[in-house]
């Protein structure tokens, strides 16, 4: 949460496309002893969300078109919302150019040593079979699914991020 509203505060929610507009999970038959804890959650997540994050939406799902033979009940995230990815990066970027960032995308780092006062990297050329040598004072390494090929050593799981694209849903 803090993150997100750092982002909205920085950048500004129409440069991100930000709407807080909730969002609905489906509980099937299987899921159905979720829905004894949603006061339990709640209360949990009050002192961050300052609100209800859930509450019973089960009227609503035949207004969404999903099956009522399928869905036992639905139930609403009030403090979930969208952003635009795209309009994200750009605003982010523009911030950058502004601060003096350069930022360089499309090469591989191939691997870096640090020292007492900067680090050295090693970046592969992504059209010829060169290594780059590049150093800064700072180095961030941001986990993904190539993390392992970089830190080996290092146990680190990248959770899956996973973005669904759709004509937009009159209502929803």
């Amino acid at each position: 949460k803090k993150g997100l509203e750092r982002l909205r505060n920085k950048l500004g929610d129409n440069r991100i496309g930000y709407r807080a507009n909730g969002g609905h999970e489906l509980i099937s038959d299987r899921e159905a002893g979720a829905l004894d804890r949603l006061d339990y959650l709640n209360e949990l997540l009050m002192p961050v969300t300052g609100k209800p994050a859930f509450k019973p939406a089960t009227d609503r799902i035949k207004e969404f078109g999903f099956s009522g033979s399928y869905s036992q009940a639905l139930i609403e995230h009030t403090c979930e919302g969208e952003l635009n990815s795209g309009m994200m990066m750009r605003a982010l970027m523009d911030m950058a150019l502004q601060l003096g960032i350069e930022v360089k995308t499309g090469a591989a780092v191939d691997g870096f040593n640090e020292q007492e006062k900067c680090v050295y990297l090693q970046v592969k050329d992504p059209f010829r079979e060169e290594i780059w040598p590049l150093t800064c004072s700072t180095m961030t390494i941001c986990t993904n699914a190539f993390t392992k090929q970089l830190l080996p050593d290092v146990d680190v799981v990248p959770g899956r991020g996973q973005v669904l694209i759709t004509q937009p849903i009159h209502g929803l």
